[in-house]
Formats: structure tokens, C-alpha cells, sequence
């Protein structure tokens, strides 16, 4: 985290004791397609509200996250609309048919690990008491965020560059290499066309490369394991999702 005040929340006793280990993050569940907007609520206090099929889709992929250990999760809808650099970014990494969906969805990840990342700035306690909050510095800060919004709304702008000329993005992609993704690919590949025993050799090879733990990987061994890796006659490339908190069958 690079935010001082998010990075105080990892050590305030209250939380630590009720949830060890804590740390702030969030995950994102990406879908693009129709919806149907509405009002929500009484003549106190009215809310926008999202319906439709994909905005489902969208919600179950954010509820997904946990089980991938991923932050970002994108269907291939979303994908096949970034451009060609950023889309060969995104690691293929299952193919899943969702409850209540007809069709088989590819889901997507971008790989970042923000554990990589630490607090800079100012210390907690003078980010509170210092000039950070006053008003003269809340107006510059919001100004500049508004400027580099604006900047890459551009057409013009090329969104790719920052996987290589932002800091923070090439630190938290580091770790994943060419030869992990290559790894993971033949694996996926493998998974896919029902070579099992030869897709698990892979998935733990590309563990082995990245030297620790990847949720997407664990997570297809442990599916394929059910079945002591050897794919279903009836296996046609993808699983069923049935219910939230039983993630596949």
C-alpha cells in the first residue's frame, strides 16, 4: 500500500486482534455489456441501481476474486475490448459457464502483487495534523488527480506505457515472468483439451517458477484432483459454477 493513512490501518491493535495479519485491498469483478438503470428508495433518499445479466456476470466475477486470490477478474467480453497491447497483459486463467449464464465465460486476471508495494510519504500521524489536510492542499491534490484523469481519457494516450514507465506497476508485475506466464499457458492449454496429468505437471511448474503460491494454479489442481487428474468423458473445456460458496463442480 502506498497510502500512509490505509498503511496504519495494518497495525492498529483493535484490528489485528480480531483479524491477524490484516491488510487493506480491494478486487474487481469486470464485465462490460447492457443494463437497465432505476431509482431506488423513498422521497428521503433515492440510489441508482444496475440490473440485467451482465451486471450479474460482472458481481459474480467480483465474488470470484477470493477463491482465484486475485484482485482483478475480467470475462472475455471485457478483454477483447482493451487494446492489442494491454490485452496480451491479461493472463487466460479458466474457462467457466456461471449459474443463471448459458454460455461459457474465459476469465481474465491481471497479475499484480501489491504486497510489493510499501508506504512512502509522510508518517501517519503528521499525514492527520499536517498541511495534507488543509484546504489549500485538498484543492491541489484533487486538481492534479482530475488532470491525470483527464490525460488518459485521451484517445491519445497510450494506456500500455504505464506497465513499463509507472514505478509501482513494474514492481508489482516483477515477479511474473516470461517463463511463468509460458508455463501457465501450456498448463491452460493442457487443462482445456483434457491432458490433465500433463496439464497438473505444468500448473506446478509454473508454481515453481514464480517461487510461491498462485491461486489461479492451485485452485485448477485442486478441481482436477476431485478427479485424480484425469478429465471427464463428458468434459467439454469448461466447468459449471453453482453456487457462491461452492465455487465449481
Amino acid at each position: 500500500m502506498r497510502a500512509p493513512v490505509l498503511e496504519e490501518y495494518r497495525h492498529h491493535p483493535k484490528l489485528l486482534k480480531r483479524l491477524p495479519n490484516f491488510r487493506v485491498c480491494m478486487n474487481f469483478g469486470l464485465h462490460r455489456g447492457w443494463a437497465i438503470e432505476g431509482a431506488v428508495g423513498s422521497e428521503y433518499k433515492i440510489d441508482a441501481t444496475y440490473l440485467g445479466p451482465n451486471v450479474n456476470l460482472a458481481a459474480r466475477l467480483h465474488a470470484c476474486t477470493q477463491f482465484y486470490q486475485c484482485h482483478i477478474l475480467a470475462s472475455s467480453d471485457f478483454v477483447d475490448r482493451l487494446s492489442e497491447p494491454v490485452r496480451q497483459e491479461c493472463r487466460l486463467i479458466d474457462h467457466v459457464r456461471m449459474q443463471g449464464v448459458r454460455w461459457p465465460s474465459r476469465i481474465f486476471t491481471l497479475d499484480l502483487d501489491d504486497t510489493a508495494l510499501d508506504a512512502v510519504g509522510i508518517a501517519p500521524q503528521q499525514f492527520v495534523k499536517g498541511r495534507r489536510n488543509s484546504i489549500r492542499t485538498r484543492l491541489r491534490v484533487r486538481r492534479a488527480m482530475q488532470l491525470r484523469r483527464r490525460e488518459r481519457w485521451d484517445d491519445s494516450f497510450d494506456m500500455h506505457s504505464m506497465f513499463t514507465e509507472d514505478e509501482d506497476i513494474a514492481m508489482m508485475r516483477e515477479k511474473f515472468t516470461p517463463e511463468f506466464f509460458g508455463r501457465f499457458h501450456a498448463a491452460f492449454l493442457n487443462y482445456e483439451v483434457g491432458e490433465w496429468p500433463q496439464a497438473k505437471f505444468n500448473f506446478e511448474a509454473a508454481i515453481g517458477v514464480l517461487g510461491g503460491e498462485d491461486g489461479p494454479s492451485a485452485l485448477l489442481l485442486k478441481y482436477m484432483q476431485k478427479f485424480d487428474c484425469i478429465a471427464p468423458k463428458q468434459w467439454k473445456g469448461y466447468r459449471v459454477h453453482v453456487q457462491r460458496s461452492r465455487l465449481f463442480r
